[in-house]
């Protein structure tokens, strides 16, 4: 037992601090390290502190302080309770994962403070583990084995039997889609069903959707129906705007069809409207102007097979030349020679620039590097204050007149 006599002079009695109630590290710890704390004179305000000191430790669920007055002298008696440590974890049934694994779920090791609602939530973490593995009747729950301050934690698994993937359906009006997706599906058959083989699987058929030119198809979630006590499941899959396309591509000189198709860049459940063939022409227009051909032209023809399904779009396309930079022009308040201003457009935008080929995104990421090059070089106020492009008849090659407005220069 640890006694402290501490002296009040001013009024000629002692006070005492009693740390008996305290883990011998923690009161060797007051009187090594708070010494002020514990210099007379002792009062109340001072006890506080010190419980605030004590409380720090994590160790106790609570600490306060008792005042005793005996005989003229008052005794202050720290009273902590001390939460429980967890002295051993273990795990006991038909586990089915190594201890490692399920160390790293439960987030609760040997030297950690008991905790009820952590103990709790790591049973629930189990449950939703070994569901996600396909274990969905498992069953769980946590022992205690109680010493004075210590608890041994011990996890009970039963994991029952493994749910297994049955059948899986296809909802669609596309007899031929039905056949090729029933088709795939075989490679899931009798596999486990866990939350990783049903994410795999809706993956695969969105991947063959696009790969098979389904291009507008949309997948909902799936439904699952389970069997035999959920030893196995059934999945199913509503499938709307499942149309096959049959895209025909003429007069491409510059890019490929394969590079075209993947130009247009069909996302799973992409929105092609009531007439895709007009939404395709402005993906390939947009995709041509960006690679320098402004005067790209695109005319459609579209129809469409109800029994199959399918549309036919046929795209004739005239790609025109890609269009050539003849000149930069800067001009404006400006403090170097437009030659500067060109190369660093070139340098500090995109391929087709630095090509001499005119692309309006490359030119205008230029410019906003341009405009932050002259910042960090001191002028804060730099701005870009017109941007014009003149073509030529033909509209085969384009000058570019800059109005450049660098501001002052700002010194540190």
């Amino acid at each position: 037992m640890i006694l402290l006599v501490l002296l009040l002079s001013c009024i000629g009695f002692t006070n005492t601090l009693d740390l008996s109630g305290l883990e011998s590290s923690v009161s060797k710890e007051l009187v090594s390290d708070y010494k002020d704390l514990l210099s007379p004179p002792l009062s109340r305000s001072k006890v506080d502190e010190i419980l605030k000191v004590v409380y720090t430790h994590k160790k106790y669920r609570t600490v306060r302080a008792i005042e005793e007055v005996k005989d003229g002298q008052t005794t202050f008696k720290i009273i902590a309770e001390v939460i429980p440590q967890i002295s051993k974890v273990e795990y006991v049934g038909k586990l089915i994962f190594n201890e490692s694994t399920l160390s790293n779920i439960v987030q609760i090791q040997a030297g950690d403070n008991y905790d009820a609602f952590k103990l709790r939530s790591a049973v629930d973490r189990i449950k939703e583990f070994y569901r996600k593995n396909a274990y969905l009747s498992v069953e769980t729950e946590s022992q205690l084995e109680f010493s004075e301050n210590n608890r041994i934690v011990r996890f009970k698994i039963k994991p029952n039997t493994q749910s297994k993937i049955s059948n899986i359906y296809y909802i669609t009006k596309n007899k031929r889609l039905k056949e090729k997706l029933q088709h795939l599906a075989r490679s899931y058959h009798n596999d486990p069903f866990t939350e990783q083989n049903i994410i795999d699987l809706q993956n695969d058929i969105k991947k063959y959707l696009i790969a098979n030119k389904y291009y507008a198809a949309r997948v909902s979630d799936p439904n699952f129906e389970y069997l035999e006590q959920a030893r196995s499941v059934n999945i199913s899959y509503q499938l709307t705007e499942e149309h096959h396309f049959n895209l025909i591509f003429k007069g491409n000189h510059k890019f490929s069809s394969t590079k075209l198709i993947d130009a247009l860049n069909f996302k799973d459940g992409d929105s092609l409207g009531v007439n895709p063939a007009s939404d395709i022409r402005e993906r390939l227009k947009a995709f041509y102007k960006k690679n320098a051909y402004a005067n790209i032209q695109i005319s459609t023809t579209q129809s469409y097979d109800k029994q199959e399904m399918e549309y036919k779009i046929s795209l004739d396309i005239q790609e025109g030349s890609a269009i050539k930079i003849t000149a930069f022009n800067f001009d404006g308040a400006i403090s170097h020679s437009g030659d500067y201003y060109t190369q660093f457009l070139k340098n500090n935008s995109g391929k087709l620039l630095k090509d001499n080929l005119y692309s309006a995104e490359e030119l205008e990421i230029g410019l906003n590097n341009l405009v932050t090059h002259l910042q960090n070089q001191g002028f804060l106020m730099a701005k870009i204050l017109t941007s014009r492009t003149n073509y030529s008849d033909a509209k085969s090659e384009v000058e570019i007149f800059i109005r450049l407005d660098e501001g002052p220069i700002s010194i540190l």
